[in-house]
């Protein structure tokens, strides 16, 4: 099995936490950092936001993220997720087959979706934009679980 040791990244008291309760936080879709992720329609007409908003709405509901990073050095993410370098990294020993690599796209208007009259096909499609972020987020060499919940 292919194993790699992956890193998270977060403020000392928050990791402390979720060492002790043995958890860690999982992030809703709808607060991540780029307000367009996962939500390229976002730039859309007002009118045909509406539909995908109620989609993308009960996916939110429904599925999370963790992030992670191949390495603990590089000095943007302690200044962005590590407490402004008074965090922790995290690291922990994933396989390589569950966890999903993110690519970085030159295209600033992501990837258009399209909605169809099947919810598990949209679904698929929504969930499938968890695997890309625009260049200019490419120091974060990001890598990504999904996750159900609860």
């Amino acid at each position: 099995m292919d194993h790699q040791i992956f890193y998270h990244f977060l403020p000392s008291t928050f990791a402390l936490q979720d060492l002790e309760c043995k958890r860690i936080k999982v992030s809703r879709l709808n607060s991540l950092n780029d307000p367009f992720e996962l939500m390229p329609y976002k730039r859309y007409p007002r009118e045909k936001r509406k539909l995908y908003d109620k989609v993308f709405g009960r996916i939110n509901k429904k599925w999370g993220l963790l992030s992670f990073t191949e390495s603990w050095e590089e000095q943007l993410l302690w200044s962005h997720y590590g407490e402004g370098h008074k965090g922790i990294a995290l690291g922990f020993e994933i396989l390589r087959g569950e966890i999903i690599k993110v690519t970085y796209s030159t295209d600033e208007k992501r990837r258009e979706i399209g909605l169809t009259d099947d919810p598990n096909e949209n679904e698929a499609n929504f969930l499938k934009l968890a695997g890309i972020k625009y260049r200019l987020w490419a120091y974060e060499k990001e890598y990504r679980i999904l996750v159900k919940l609860a």
